[in-house]
């Protein structure tokens, strides 16, 4: 029997006032996926939502799809207080700027939550990875 390494879990934290109560819960990808999925975030950040053509409709389902693999809860209603749907076209069903908003928080928390590389440190001394901010998301493990 193999070893299964376990999931760790995120929770986004945003610092906009207009999302205060936004609660997000995230899972961090594969580093093919992560690699791939802000691909996927750079291609889409030059869209302009008022000229989607076939194939940016494509590229932001794409998106959507890769970012719905991560999500693992939210307390995201719609107008009629109804629970919105962890899936694409729950994404789909919402503001753009307010999707993309969660994402790119998404991104750049996986990123600033990268674990330092081993080496060696003198006892005592605060590593650099310790003085960066940490904007859009705070690792804390969720149980």
């Amino acid at each position: 029997m193999g070893y299964k390494p376990k999931r760790t879990l995120y929770r986004l934290t945003f610092e906009d006032p207009d999302l205060e109560g936004l609660e997000v819960v995230t899972r961090r990808p594969s580093v093919d996926g992560l690699l791939r999925f802000v691909e996927l975030y750079e291609q889409v950040q030059g869209l302009d939502e008022e000229s989607f053509k076939p194939e940016d409709i494509k590229l932001l389902t794409s998106l959507f799809e890769r970012f719905v693999k991560v999500l693992v809860e939210w307390n995201v209603e719609d107008d009629d207080d109804q629970p919105v749907p962890r899936t694409v076209e729950g994404l789909q069903g919402l503001e753009l700027d307010f999707t993309m908003q969660i994402i790119e928080s998404w991104i750049t928390g996986m990123f600033q939550a990268l674990p330092p590389l081993p080496g060696a440190s003198e006892p005592g001394s605060v590593p650099p990875e310790a003085s960066l901010p940490m904007e859009a998301l705070s690792p804390s493990p969720v149980s």
